[in-house]
């Protein structure tokens, strides 16, 4: 029964990114074309200009955080699952992963006409870590503070001795005199 669940769920993931995927392709296929009509519509205007006005102002956020979903976050998912919640603290075994997500994120920003990075990108990196690396520390935690009565001798040492160096100029000059 296990084995028929679990089949299932891998294949309704499949069907999800297949229909992600073909979103992703229809909506690049009309942005083409709406680009392609503007362009025509525009006459005088060079390309070069046409494509930078345009480029970014077609960005479907709604498309956008779908596909980052469906193409980024499964896979990161499944990859921080194998993984081991034990290591997601280890930034050697989590960097590829982290990457891999970075990379996906700004691949689907280029092909849907989105900026990257922008605040869909932000939100979503801002789950990531509340999800996967919020129970982490850094490295500057494990240093405890000094303890008071040290911090204290080695700030007045040196305050003290100033009077002391001071004191000594003043009486060699004066013996010098």
């Amino acid at each position: 029964m296990h084995i028929l669940t679990s089949g299932h769920i891998h294949v309704s993931r499949m069907l999800y990114k297949l229909s992600g995927l073909l979103l992703l392709l229809l909506d690049l296929a009309l942005t083409a074309g709406q680009l392609a009509d503007d362009t025509l519509n525009k006459g005088d205007v060079n390309d070069t200009d046409q494509e930078d006005l345009h480029h970014y102002a077609k960005c479907n956020e709604t498309l956008f955080m779908d596909s980052l979903q469906i193409f980024c976050m499964v896979n990161f998912d499944e990859q921080m699952s194998n993984l081991g919640q034990e290591n997601w603290c280890d930034w050697d075994m989590v960097l590829s992963n982290y990457n891999d997500l970075t990379h996906c994120m700004e691949f689907c920003a280029l092909h849907l006409h989105c900026y990257y990075p922008n605040t869909v990108v932000q939100k979503l990196f801002v789950e990531v870590h509340n999800q996967y690396f919020s129970l982490c520390g850094t490295k500057e935690d494990t240093l405890p503070d000094a303890p008071a009565r040290v911090v204290l001798v080695l700030t007045l040492l040196p305050v003290s001795v100033i009077p002391i160096l001071v004191y000594m100029v003043i009486w060699k000059s004066s013996v010098i005199d």
